[in-house]
């Protein structure tokens, strides 16, 4: 148990979340055409150093596009506030940012808004980071409000639990939902194959009545393996169920169209 704990603590350290945020494979849509998504990744021997690559790549890609040469200066400081909900600990840490740029070139303004980011440690033990951006030039961009949720609900998973290992994959959990599928098929295989072999003994003992005592024990076999198979496949199917409807998944987006201008993030913009 001590070594399993230990284990798992390790592995946790080595990324921000066990199952990377979709918006890592897939961008999410805006709800207007004020402003873009974009992501940008960097390395660092410090996450506050991969952190800072990913602003300094967006930032120096932003101003070169616009013909402008930047430089910048970043620092950043955590606030963590602990509170106990439930007997659970409940950790909230706020991060706030300053950058301090210089640029020269043709004057425009960019607004950047940092929606969120996502870790791993690499094999050299430099810290990866990937940061999810909302960017726009336009003086007023109506960026989205945002929730971020690694929670779905039954209806936004539409018929998925019902089909083995679908819903796991959906929400980013892969490995979990070719388990899933790879279980259910060994249970309907053997299901098949004991049905099969119980049809055999049956044809068996009305060809050779003789012989009827052996071929009916090994009827019986194959009956009890057959329903230990339905029994195993049942089970799987019945915790596919609730892991699919309980289980947390890959960290979601969740974007409507500006009401109270409440985003999460840090906004931050430019003029070059």
């Amino acid at each position: 148990m001590i070594m399993l704990l230990c284990f798992n603590a390790a592995a946790l350290s080595q990324k921000s979340d066990n199952i990377p945020p979709q918006w890592i494979s897939e961008l999410p849509k805006p709800t207007n055409n004020t402003f873009e998504y974009r992501t940008a990744s960097g390395t660092g021997k410090t996450l506050e150093n991969a952190r800072r690559s990913c602003d300094n790549y967006i930032i120096n890609s932003l101003s070169m596009a616009g013909g402008a040469i930047i430089w910048s200066d970043y620092t950043t400081t955590d606030r963590s506030n602990q509170t106990i909900i439930n007997g659970k600990l409940d950790e909230i840490i706020e991060r706030s940012s300053v950058i301090k740029t210089e640029a020269k070139g043709n004057e425009r303004e960019i607004y950047i808004l940092i929606i969120d980011d996502y870790w791993e440690i690499n094999k050299l033990g430099d810290y990866q980071v990937t940061k999810l951006y909302a960017i726009s030039q336009l003086h007023s961009p109506l960026f989205d409000d945002i929730t971020l949720s690694k929670k779905y609900s039954a209806s936004f998973l539409g018929i998925r639990p019902f089909c083995p290992g679908a819903a796991q994959i959906y929400k980013g959990s892969k490995k979990k939902g070719w388990a899933f599928i790879g279980l259910e098929l060994i249970g309907a295989a053997g299901i098949v194959t004991s049905l099969t072999q119980i049809s055999s003994y049956d044809r068996l003992m009305q060809e050779d009545p003789k012989h009827k005592t052996e071929y009916q024990d090994s009827k019986d076999m194959w009956t009890n393996i057959n329903w230990g198979c339905i029994a195993f496949t049942a089970g799987v199917y019945i915790v596919n169920l609730v892991d699919a409807w309980f289980s947390p998944g890959a960290k979601r987006i969740i974007a409507y169209p500006q009401g109270n201008n409440n985003n999460i993030g840090l906004s931050m913009s430019y003029k070059f």
